[in-house]
């Protein structure tokens, strides 16, 4: 996300690069209960381990001249891990009809709980003068002026002491439901 204001004679502009990146491993067990020669309903339930589970924040802001130069800017960098075990639950229904012994058309139903927390990292704070880094848990905590609204993700080896802010380790949840419709070929 990039913001201007090109009505000041010195504009600014904002830029922020959230990521969030995980790679699920998931065990399951699999029943395929027949309804005719040509459909089967499958059910699936098991677990997911989410592997390098990872999440990248750099939030700048750039004062320009008149001329179009960086005048000056300041930024803050956030890179966190997971620190503990990062596991969810996955379960799912669907249909399977069968085009011939090895090939099927399927419409599933899947629902997953993953709650990740204990996310550990380091958080910069820099510009043109500064470098300062400090290690500890990812925390976020509610913006007092606007109810509701997150504050910056931060990390910190204690909790922000923002004023009413209410800060809480963060938790990032993967939960969600999905539909999905393919061909599955069996080898």
């Amino acid at each position: 996300m990039e913001f201007a204001d090109p009505e000041n004679d010195i504009d600014g502009g904002l830029s922020a690069r959230p990521e969030l990146s995980a790679l699920p491993v998931r065990l399951s067990l699999i029943l395929r209960f027949p309804l005719s020669a040509k459909i089967d309903l499958t059910t699936r339930m098991g677990g997911s381990y989410y592997f390098l589970a990872r999440y990248n924040d750099e939030i700048r802001e750039n004062s320009f001249s008149g001329l179009g130069q960086i005048h000056g800017f300041y930024g803050f960098a956030h890179r966190a891990e997971i620190g503990s075990a990062a596991l969810g639950l996955d379960a799912g229904i669907g249909i399977e009809y069968r085009l011939n012994s090895r090939v099927f058309l399927c419409l599933d139903a899947t629902g997953r709980f993953a709650k990740l927390h204990g996310w550990e990292g380091s958080s910069t704070i820099y510009n043109e003068f500064l470098n300062m880094t400090e290690h500890g848990t990812l925390y976020y905590e509610s913006f007092p002026a606007l109810p509701d609204f997150p504050r910056l993700i931060m990390v910190q080896t204690d909790p922000p002491a923002g004023p009413g802010g209410e800060p809480r380790q963060a938790v990032i949840d993967f939960s969600g439901i999905s539909l999905q419709a393919g061909i599955r070929i069996c080898l």
